[in-house]
């Protein structure tokens, strides 16, 4: 199905907020609350350059997602987006059916950290590690240590509204995922 015009016209990323080269080769380690390994990190960081790679190379720059499996350190699937967006729901089905651990990687054009749905994705789904690179070099990890309950799903999607309304800060959304082990790294 063609592309709506007014997606056309939006689906662009700028020249100052596109992927350079000494972004990708000075990419810094990402670091976890939950992991300190080191074979494991530097894989995940591979991973974080050739995800910011490829998008540079074949995809303009534009959202790519990653979806990797933790025990294995394997690439399962990879999701192509747009310049604002990339649709993971064929991450989130086959998750269903696996007994995993996973960790999505995807990149923002904006350099911005998780939006509301980043967010909603990781507390409805069976991913345990989300990480956003911005394409400027910055990383955004936020790390579910445990399930999350409907009930504080439901608590945790009012405040995404609110926040998505500009009536709480991005700090406050932090704190409240951190009340149910949900925790958050950036690393500029």
């Amino acid at each position: 199905m063609p592309m709506p015009i007014d997606n056309q016209l939006t689906d662009y990323v700028s020249e100052e907020n596109k992927i350079n080269q000494d972004v990708i080769d000075n990419l810094k380690e990402p670091r976890f609350v939950t992991a300190c390994n080191p074979i494991i990190i530097s894989r995940i960081h591979s991973y974080c350059k050739q995800l910011l790679q490829f998008s540079k190379d074949k995809h303009d720059s534009k959202e790519v997602s990653y979806l990797i499996n933790i025990e294995s350190l394997s690439l399962e699937r990879v999701a192509l987006g747009d310049a604002h967006n990339v649709d993971i729901t064929s991450f989130i089905s086959l998750l269903q059916t696996q007994s995993h651990h996973y960790l999505v990687i995807h990149n923002h054009p904006s350099n911005l950290p998780f939006s509301p749905k980043d967010i909603r994705t990781l507390v409805s789904s069976e991913i345990s590690v989300l990480i956003v690179l911005g394409n400027k070099g910055s990383i955004y990890i936020l790390e579910k240590t445990r399930s999350i309950t409907s009930m504080e799903e439901l608590r945790i999607a009012k405040e995404l509204v609110k926040y998505k309304s500009a009536t709480v800060s991005f700090e406050d959304v932090i704190i409240t995922l951190n009340m149910y082990e949900i925790y958050y790294t950036e690393i500029i």
